[in-house]
């Protein structure tokens, strides 16, 4: 058999594995996916789709620039933002299962290949993900991309060239999540001392990884005025991120360890679907004795960094989740009879777990939290057109479920202002220009404007008092008083008149 016809013959099958792929995921997202922006991150997304600068965050910080780029050319033939956070979504999994099916082929078989691409596309924290946050996906997408590379790059037989293109390739890729360039770090290792690599070629495999790097990082620096700058720009943003869990940057011990406990959690909830078959498991020790160390070398720094350094949501453990996926198809399919009946049960524990997760650190993985909140915000937003339908309105926001951010984008016009918990109200000049102006006294409302206010949900007692002592009327998640007089009313401490 000649090579081009093996070539013809994968060809075909690798195609039939995109395609169905494809169909899984799109059937399993976009029917869940919420109407609007998600979150406060989202809209800094939809921003950036139209102009990027990380500076003011479009998006915030370390800025993504390759998803970016991705937003952009689908933005080019999908109008609606959301509609593109979703299709990157899906386009992300896909990637992310196919890469994950080809290196379970390579190491385990074409069973464990199989399953460890299904169990992904069913985990979870992966589902959650490609439905809240789909930059979060592409943690995914780098670490099984850079898995396969460095793992076909780590054969002793391996021309070196693989080494330096795995490399290469990978420094690109982390591009999409920066952090990646970090963590892809050990793999780069691994395959090198499997390799027995010498000096020389060790330092033009770092350097290539370097090189990569620098065709997303240098444009990204200087977009936002240097090095210094940038830097500068990273270190407060991890500072404002990272002080109340991180031991590294002052959190206490028990922010600390909430954060290894989550870190925990949601690795493990996917792996719940197939860790009953352990006991059962038929691998041989010695025969795989490569491919579980690389296993190990994928997982054990990632889960290192998300336990100290930083998580703070289900998503952001993508990077090492795949790992573990691969772990348990491999582990699925060893059985010598009726594997395809277990695949298909873990499958169907995992689906099980997203619409009904475990109480506890685990349920904020679950599909009622896009539920609820998705709800809440197309609520708001729709809300918020039917009373502006006839002109502006001042718009008070305290506390809701639906961001500032996500409301000044959909409502570019509308003067707001943001209520703190403190009672400190913030004005936003612009919509566009992400530090608001900080008022002083009492806060004056337009007489001749509808006022409109935003409450956190569990806010009943502030609502009561306002529809009771101030005259508003109830709209969904939203009050709204058509007139105003020398009247006032407070919200959280702030002060706000009719003149």
């Amino acid at each position: 058999m000649t090579l081009r016809t093996v070539n013809r013959r994968r060809i075909p099958r690798e195609v039939t594995a995109v395609v169905l792929l494809l169909i899984a995921v799109f059937l399993t997202r976009w029917p869940l996916a919420p109407k609007y922006l998600f979150f406060f991150d989202s809209a800094n997304f939809a921003y950036a789709m139209e102009h990027f600068n990380p500076a003011a965050h479009q998006p915030q910080l370390p800025g993504y620039p390759l998803f970016v780029l991705l937003m952009q050319l689908l933005h080019s033939f999908i109008p609606n933002p959301q509609h593109v956070l979703v299709a990157s979504g899906i386009l992300g999994t896909v990637a992310a299962a196919w890469c994950l099916w080809r290196l379970g082929v390579e190491m385990f078989g074409c069973v464990a290949g199989g399953a460890a691409a299904a169990l992904l596309i069913a985990n979870p924290v992966m589902w959650f993900g490609g439905l809240t946050n789909q930059v979060r996906i592409f943690l995914a997408v780098c670490g099984c991309v850079m898995a396969l590379l460095f793992w076909r790059a780590s054969h002793p037989d391996a021309p070196p060239r693989k080494l330096y293109v795995a490399s290469i390739l990978s420094g690109i890729m982390a591009g999409f999540r920066p952090e990646t360039l970090l963590l892809v770090v050990p793999l780069l290792v691994a395959a090198l001392i499997r390799r027995r690599t010498s000096v020389r070629q060790a330092a033009a495999g770092i350097a290539a990884l370097g090189a990569g790097a620098a065709v997303w990082l240098i444009p990204t620096v200087m977009w936002v005025g240097g090095p210094q700058a940038y830097a500068n720009l990273l270190l407060d943003y991890a500072r404002d991120q990272f002080h109340q869990s991180s031991p590294f940057f002052g959190a206490h011990a028990q922010g600390a360890l909430k954060m290894a406990w989550s870190a925990l959690v949601w690795n493990g909830l996917g792996a719940i679907a197939w860790l009953w078959f352990l006991p059962f498991a038929a691998l041989g020790r010695e025969k795989f004795r490569a491919e579980a160390g690389f296993i190990a070398i994928w997982f054990v720094p990632g889960f290192l960094f998300q336990a100290v350094v930083h998580v703070a949501d289900p998503d952001q453990t993508l990077f090492t989740v795949p790992a573990l996926c691969l772990t348990g198809g491999a582990i699925l399919a060893s059985a010598r009879r009726g594997a395809k009946w277990r695949i298909a049960a873990a499958i169907a524990v995992s689906a099980f777990l997203f619409f009904r997760p475990p109480a506890g650190v685990a349920a904020a993985s679950g599909y009622h939290v896009v539920r609820w909140s998705s709800g809440q915000t197309a609520e708001t937003v729709d809300g918020l057109r039917k009373l502006t339908q006839n002109g502006p309105a001042e718009v008070i926001l305290a506390g809701q479920t639906a961001s500032w951010r996500q409301l000044a984008y959909y409502f570019p016009e509308q003067r707001m202002l943001v209520v703190e918990p403190d009672g400190k109200v913030w004005e936003l000049e612009g919509t566009r220009q992400f530090d608001p102006v900080v008022s002083k006294g009492d806060y004056v409302l337009s007489p001749g404007l509808r006022t409109i206010v935003a409450l956190d949900p569990t806010a009943s007692a502030t609502w009561m008092r306002l529809e009771n002592e101030a005259g508003f009327h109830s709209r969904g998640t939203l009050l709204y008083r058509d007139f105003g007089d020398d009247a006032s009313f407070q919200i959280t401490g702030a002060h706000f008149v009719f003149r």
